[in-house]
């Protein structure tokens, strides 16, 4: 308890000393849109960002903003919870790792997880990833605790608790799915395992098992009717035009990787944990493998001397259950996540846990007196002064905590300031056209955005300034009165090039003359010295700023 409570402090200052009002990454901006929108215009509304995938996200975000009664406070509000989901999680991480580990190893590698960089985005933004994770952990620690009940009364109590946990994080985040392959899994492990010696009683030992393993498959099955349920409820007629949703976004970013290309789609995975996090994970698999071939082979030896039968049967790993959980527990979503272009380390944190008690346990069993306080205190610091990507096209905020939290912040500082000029200048342009302008000039827009990850920042602004929002073709169209701005999705120099084609004049943080791109995040990066660039300290990174002729466009950051 005192070990939980201590952890569980350290986690939530982590993140409370630096929550802000900010929306953290594009796709949080997206989702305080969406609540906005919701707010605004209802369910049917434009621009509700993963709508059926997140929707008891959506309408938490709708209470909370009904009470907070303005956008920022609303967004800080958001924050706060993602920073109080992240401090539910270490108990909760804590308690789970206790049934594989012991207390100083559980300690250990729940530390290396909560204060991974793959974790530190989601106790700083809002966004649903970190709350759902806390639940779907709190389901299955629940679920865990029906299996180790003493009757089936108190079980089926516990497996109540971890259905409704689990139904709770599936309608934050539809692609907990994932983990419910964990469930029948866990029940296999306690049973191999755990299970105590009176669930195993020849009389009513196996009706104890088929209780405990029905109810374990039973739990994900109903909580995601739950789940289906509530959302049915929610959307109302809207249920039936998103039911395809997952079906589409998998298609749509579905893509087998070959050759070079699997190195890029692993990077969210090995950075997630971090780099020192994976060192000490992989050295101690591989003392631990490397052990058991040894015993392996002598054990061999001695069968074949022997000609025993019964010592040959020795050499058998016999605890195949922890295998399965592992398995069961990681494979499917990191399975499909490696497959899914631009995938961030948010989508597959969760599933990298059992990874690192693995590792951790592989430690005890290679070297039974490894220093696992010091292990951390390693991978903790390697983690520290690295700086990995936080998606596979380096392009989102990194998990360097301090110095990407800064870059952020100024990054929103000049979006904020864009986003205060933008309307003036629709505004003059709109009446010159109207005065004077040829008819070609007046088809066109008068003021657009250009870029993809800096959209929705720059959206969020304008909508909670006032100004409303409708589709336009490819365009959506921030407009007050008459002065609108198109906001034109870019991500390729020929992209770039027609959208100049229907502005008469453009503005980018991410393009610049001719379509030149440049990086919006990860300047920490590419603005330090060679020799520094493994580390967060140096110098602060230099932000140029350019002017396009051709488009009058403000430009930032640099050129790839």
């Amino acid at each position: 308890m005192v070990l939980s409570a201590a952890l569980a402090l350290a986690t939530g200052l982590s993140r409370l000393a630096l929550i802000s009002s900010r929306p953290g990454e594009p796709d949080s901006a997206r989702y305080l849109i969406g609540i906005g929108q919701w707010l605004a215009h209802g369910s049917r509304a434009v621009m509700i960002y993963d709508q059926a995938l997140s929707v008891g996200y959506y309408r938490m975000g709708l209470a909370i903003a009904g009470w907070a009664g303005n956008p920022e406070r609303t967004a800080l509000a958001l924050n706060l919870l993602s920073a109080l989901a992240a401090t539910a999680t270490a108990p909760i991480t804590y308690a789970l790792g206790r049934r594989w580990l012991s207390r100083a190893e559980a300690l250990a590698a729940a530390l290396l997880w909560l204060f991974s960089p793959g974790l530190w985005w989601l106790g700083l933004e809002p966004h649903p990833q970190g709350p759902a994770i806390a639940l779907g952990l709190l389901g299955l620690w629940a679920a865990a605790r029906a299996l180790e009940s003493g009757s089936r009364a108190r079980a089926a109590a516990w497996g109540l608790g971890g259905m409704c946990g689990f139904a709770c994080s599936l309608l934050l985040k539809s692609d907990l799915l994932l983990l419910a392959p964990a469930f029948p899994a866990l029940a296999i492990w306690h049973d191999r395992t755990l299970a105590p010696a009176s669930f195993k009683r020849e009389e009513h030992g196996q009706r104890n098992r088929n209780f405990r393993f029905g109810l374990a498959c039973l739990l994900p099955v109903l909580a995601w009717l739950i789940a289906l349920a509530a959302r049915s409820a929610w959307l109302r007629g809207n249920l039936s035009g998103s039911a395809g949703t997952p079906g589409h976004l998998v298609e749509q970013f579905l893509s087998w990787p070959s050759g070079g290309v699997w190195l890029k789609q692993l990077l969210p995975v090995a950075t997630g944990l971090g780099f020192g996090t994976w060192l000490v994970l992989v050295t101690g698999i591989g003392l631990a493998l490397g052990r058991w071939l040894t015993v392996h082979n002598l054990k061999a030896k001695a069968a074949n001397a022997a000609n025993s039968e019964s010592a040959a049967a020795g050499i058998r790993p016999r605890n195949w259950g922890s295998a399965l959980m592992l398995v069961s527990w990681g494979a499917p979503g990191m399975g499909l996540w490696l497959l899914i272009a631009g995938n961030n380390t948010r989508h597959t944190i969760l599933f990298t846990l059992p990874w690192v008690w693995a590792g951790f346990y592989a430690w005890r069993r290679a070297w039974p007196q490894a220093p696992v306080a010091g292990l951390a205190c390693i991978a903790l610091g390697l983690n520290w002064l690295a700086i990995p990507a936080n998606s596979n096209m380096t392009l989102y905020p990194s998990p360097n905590v301090p110095r990407s939290a800064a870059l952020l912040a100024h990054q929103l500082h000049r979006m904020h300031q864009l986003a205060r000029a933008m309307p003036a200048q629709a505004a003059r342009l709109q009446r010159l056209t109207d005065m004077r302008a040829s008819a070609r000039a007046r088809s066109r827009w008068p003021v657009c955005y250009l870029g993809w990850y800096g959209n929705p920042y720059l959206e969020y602004d304008l909508l909670t300034a006032g100004m409303r929002l409708r589709r336009a073709g490819q365009a959506l169209v921030l407009e007050r009165q008459s002065a609108g701005i198109a906001f034109l999705h870019v991500r390729s120099r020929s992209d770039y090039a027609r959208a100049t084609e229907i502005c008469r004049r453009s503005y980018s943080l991410e393009y610049g003359p001719g379509g030149l791109h440049y990086w919006f995040m990860g300047e920490e990066w590419r603005h330090m010295p060679f020799w520094r660039r493994w580390y967060p300290g140096g110098r602060a990174p230099v932000v140029a700023r350019a002017v396009a002729p051709a488009t009058g466009g403000a430009v930032a950051g640099g050129a790839e």
